[in-house]
Formats: C-alpha cells, sequence, structure tokens
C-alpha cells in the first residue's frame, strides 16, 4: 500500500481504537457510579477525543496533499521513460491484445509509456472499427478489442487522491455519528455506517 494511504489508514484506526475505549469506559462509570458521574466521565472522554480527531484530521489532510502532490508529478511525460524496445514492437504493430495487456501491466507506473500504449490502442481500435463497418456495414459492429478504460488519464490519480482523503473524513464522521450519520432515518447513511469495519480493512488499496 502507498505509504501515504497507510498513514491515513493508520490515523482512522487509531482513532477508532480510542473512540471505542472512550465508550467502554463512559458505560463502565455509568453502569458503576451512576448518570452523574457517568456524565462527567463523557465530558473528559470528548475533550480527549476532540483532541485526537483534529490530529487525525490534520493526518489526513497531509497524507492526502502529499498524495495528491506526487500524483500530479507522476502525470506528466518524459523522454527519459520511453522503452525504446517495447515502442519498436508497436512501431511495428506487432502487439496484439494479450501482448497490450501484457504491457499496461508492465508499464503500470509509467505515464509516459501508458500514453504511448493509448495512443497504439486508439489506432488500432480505429483500424478495427473500420475494417469491420466496410466488411458489414449494415451490422453490428464489433467491441473495441484493445481496452484502454483502465489506462489512467494525467489527473486521474490525483482525483482519486482527493476521493480518498474525503472518503477518510467522512469516515471519521462516522465513527463519531455526526453530519448525516446524526440522522438515524438515513438509510444512505446506516449503510455506509454498516459497511465501515470492510471500508476500513480495505482503506487505500486502490491507491
Amino acid at each position: 500500500m502507498n505509504k501515504h494511504a497507510e498513514n491515513m489508514k493508520k490515523a482512522l484506526l487509531d482513532y477508532k481504537k480510542l473512540r471505542e475505549t472512550a465508550d467502554a469506559r463512559i458505560q463502565y462509570i455509568r453502569e458503576t457510579y451512576g448518570n452523574e458521574a457517568g456524565e462527567a466521565e463523557k465530558e473528559i472522554q470528548t475533550k480527549k477525543l476532540e483532541r485526537a480527531r483534529s490530529e487525525a484530521v490534520n493526518t489526513i489532510t497531509a497524507a492526502g496533499g502529499a498524495g495528491r502532490k506526487e500524483a500530479e508529478a507522476w502525470g506528466h511525460m518524459d523522454g527519459s521513460k520511453m522503452n525504446s524496445d517495447d515502442i519498436k514492437l508497436l512501431d511495428a504493430g506487432l502487439v496484439d491484445k494479450a501482448e497490450f495487456n501484457r504491457l499496461k501491466a508492465k508499464h503500470a507506473d509509467n505515464f509516459t509509456m501508458l500514453q504511448v500504449l493509448r495512443k497504439y490502442g486508439e489506432k488500432q481500435n480505429r483500424a478495427e472499427t473500420e475494417e469491420a463497418r466496410k466488411n458489414n456495414p449494415d451490422g453490428f459492429i464489433m467491441e473495441e478489442p484493445f481496452d484502454l478504460h483502465d489506462i489512467p488519464a494525467a489527473d486521474d490519480k490525483a482525483k482519486r487522491w482527493e476521493r480518498t482523503q474525503a472518503s477518510a473524513l467522512d469516515l471519521l464522521d462516522c465513527m463519531d455519528g455526526v453530519g448525516k450519520y446524526s440522522n438515524p432515518h438515513d438509510w444512505g447513511a446506516a449503510f455506509i455506517k454498516a459497511a465501515m469495519p470492510e471500508n476500513l480493512e480495505h482503506f487505500g488499496e486502490d491507491l
């Protein structure tokens, strides 16, 4: 997992553990010493949680900013990252669909080569479509053989970081039961809350 995503996830898990401990402490004091003592303990724990939440927000925001900065730098063309051997294969038209997918995986972290592959795939798809229309002008046009949907545009990774940061902050709201999570009749929020353990377990895996 990306190091910045790990920092976000750790901040979320640490806060979740602290909140669970605080809730358990408040309940114990209330059951053992009564409601008045429970309310006093709730005030103490609430202040601790406010400080901890502020720290978690700062960590998440800093990690999200660092991740976006790296993503923006990644989305720049760089001639030094051109793989001449693979480009020779592309120029010769020797790359079929299976080899195309292999090259996408090989260059998954190389924005420049991914754009070279995109250009090749678009060219091949146009040629395939034109040939299909020529041979069967009134019939079904075959699906484009070169899959380009998973080749990111320059700003795709940066936008993904923005969504991840927003998701992390939303999970904090979910833990605290604030915002939309304060409404017991918001079924959408209730669904997200029910899925929180799984969302936390897999947080950041798509970065």
